[in-house]
């Protein structure tokens, strides 16, 4: 039950990030698309499936027109799209999809980078479940620094993690900054009204 509460919490902290993002930045603005993200990811989590992959298609639409094809933040998007196939039973589109943003990635970022290891790991489950064991995590970095790209991962695990408590704390700051000053503006307006009938 806790959980469901913070799930629903954070599903409302992110529509109202998503819905203001849109009125004041735009529906294609960068911040704009990483508040969808953020939103599918979290009706993701919540088991929210089909909603979580809409919406991740629409960013991921957005993104490419915006961004382009290569660029990190569309590479998150295919891999989290893949995700909710993955999670629908779709694996074979769902690795189509974590295939090539993993070659895009090695392109773009290189082997090492925390977002191309993140993408292999993702990948690696489905192509072990449906009988290719050989183009595993395993034999896409080979053997010898395993280990190392596997601490790499936890910690860049990690630092999302705790990017993601700043951002949630970050947004009742401001959520009460706002309602802070709204409230210091009502009571100047309802004092200068004493003041001057």
């Amino acid at each position: 039950l806790h959980d469901q509460e913070e799930f629903l919490g954070a599903r409302r902290l992110n529509e109202q990030a998503l819905e203001a993002s849109r009125r004041v930045l735009g529906d294609d603005h960068p911040d704009t698309l990483s508040s969808m993200n953020s939103l599918a990811g979290v009706l993701r989590a919540q088991g929210d499936l089909d909603n979580g992959r809409r919406l991740h298609e629409q960013t991921l639409e957005a993104r490419r027109r915006v961004l382009g094809d290569d660029h990190p933040h569309t590479l998150r998007s295919v891999g989290n799209l893949a995700r909710d196939l993955h999670g629908l039973g779709e694996y074979e589109q769902a690795r189509a999809l974590d295939e090539d943003a993993l070659t895009r990635s090695r392109w773009v970022l290189g082997d090492d980078h925390p977002h191309t290891l993140f993408l292999a790991s993702s990948l690696a489950p489905t192509r072990m479940k449906h009988g290719s064991e050989g183009d595993g995590h395993a034999t896409f970095f080979g053997n010898q620094n395993k280990q190392r790209r596997q601490e790499r991962l936890k910690e860049t695990d990690m630092e999302r993690r705790n990017f993601v408590k700043v951002c949630a704390s970050a947004v009742v700051v401001c959520a009460a900054s706002i309602a802070g000053t709204a409230s210091a503006v009502e009571t100047q307006v309802w004092k200068a009204s004493d003041v001057h009938p």
